[in-house]
């Protein structure tokens, strides 16, 4: 296991954008993705993550920034929280599972993030809030 955040984010939606004539993705500032199109944010800190991702098509009038994704733990829930235009907001609440750990790493793998309402905005309402996306895989060193 190697300290990250790893996702896919939603394929069908990165399957979209590509699918675009003038679509396109970019990976930026530590985060990379891989030829399968799940994308790796590097650690920033304890639960932080670095790193920007983007979507582009429909001639600029689709344009999505997922950056620096960070994981708030709170009385009852965890929740995602994400950059986008310089701004910090919950992207989606996270249904974790039991953690695994070694001597150094602490680990959440399938961690199913569900949209808030802000979450749903930032893809246009096309996913109502509550709408899974796809699981992510968490590691931070102990």
């Amino acid at each position: 296991m190697t300290p990250g955040l790893t996702w896919p984010i939603k394929a069908s939606f990165v399957d979209y954008v590509l699918g675009m004539e003038d679509g396109e993705l970019n990976a930026s500032d530590g985060a990379t993705v891989s030829a399968d199109h799940i994308f790796t944010f590097e650690p920033a800190g304890a639960l932080s993550f670095r790193g920007d991702v983007r979507f582009v098509a429909h001639f600029g009038m689709l344009a999505v920034q997922i950056a620096n994704p960070h994981i708030e733990f709170g009385p009852e829930t965890a929740v995602l929280t994400v950059e986008t235009g310089g701004q910090r907001f919950a992207l989606a609440t996270l249904v974790m599972p039991e953690p695994e750990s070694t001597d150094t790493l602490l680990a959440w793998h399938g961690a199913l993030p569900r949209l808030t309402p802000a979450g749903s905005s930032l893809f246009n309402g096309v996913y109502p809030p509550g709408h899974e996306l796809d699981p992510l895989d968490i590691v931070v060193a102990r």
